[in-house]
């Protein structure tokens, strides 16, 4: 894709991540109690298929080719800024934690608040949201800008995290789930867009691989902490959470805004 349309074509990866997020708390349980070799074989051919999909299928590239050759030997004199990669690196950290800081808010209510509500209708529909507004979050993106849509899908989501903890009926509990999913894929469709506009052409897997080397290192310590964090009291975990989200907001925020390559 264009770099201009990089949020765009993210999106198709933000839908098809949204409707496989889905199936985890709508499909799981069915799909595992087919028993443990069935669950591996239709894993494993998924993984398959999506092997030969990418071995078969390129990108056009005849209208860009005459020029990649230019760009590659401009971008290799750019050095690679360390302080562009520490915010990469954060803003994968605080989009990995707020996120999981929101979905273990609506676990929390589900279970505490909202015993009678079906929690796998809840989750889904915050995934469901996310396949259903990934395209048009996508469009917007390219017509508002990829980091103003994040920035903006951000503040959404720490809005959503501020008002899960008034909630008191299933019906807001499936409002804010959606609200969830719509604002997290302005966020979504722009993580990979983000990342590559901080290195320059050459270096492109450094730039995505430090945004989800920071999105692994939050999954990690929220993993090996999850007690912890479901003991904390509601107000706290709400706060940890929109301090995550600030972090990321104020990661994209700060860095610059293109490469010098791009200035020329």
């Amino acid at each position: 894709a264009f770099g201009t349309r990089l949020p765009q074509a993210a999106s198709i990866l933000t839908l098809v991540g949204g409707v496989a997020g889905a199936m985890g708390p709508l499909a799981s349980e069915q799909i595992l109690n087919w028993g443990p070799l069935a669950a591996f074989v239709l894993g494993s051919s998924v993984l398959l298929l999506a092997t030969i999909t990418l071995r078969l299928v390129a990108p056009a590239s005849s209208e860009v080719a005459a020029s990649d050759e230019t760009i590659e030997a401009a971008s290799q004199a750019i050095p690679i800024s360390w302080s562009s990669l520490g915010l990469v690196f954060g803003a994968g950290v605080g989009v990995t934690l707020g996120f999981r800081s929101l979905m273990l808010l609506f676990s929390r209510i589900l279970d505490t608040r909202l015993p009678e509500a079906n929690a796998s209708l809840v989750l889904g529909s915050i995934f469901v949201a996310l396949a259903v507004t990934a395209i048009p979050s996508g469009m917007l993106a390219v017509r508002l800008g990829n980091r103003r849509a994040m920035v903006g899908g951000l503040a959404i989501l720490a809005f959503v995290s501020v008002s899960v903890g008034i909630v008191h009926h299933p019906g807001m509990a499936i409002a804010l789930a959606i609200l969830f999913g719509a604002a997290f894929s302005l966020v979504s469709n722009g993580t990979i867009p983000f990342a590559l506009s901080m290195v320059p052409p050459p270096k492109a897997g450094l730039g995505t691989g430090m945004f989800f080397s920071g999105g692994a290192a939050a999954a990690s310590l929220f993993g090996s902490m999850s007690s912890v964090f479901k003991a904390l009291p509601l107000e706290v975990a709400v706060l940890l959470g929109v301090l995550s989200l600030l972090l990321a907001g104020s990661c994209i925020t700060c860095a610059p805004k293109r490469l010098p390559l791009l200035k020329t």
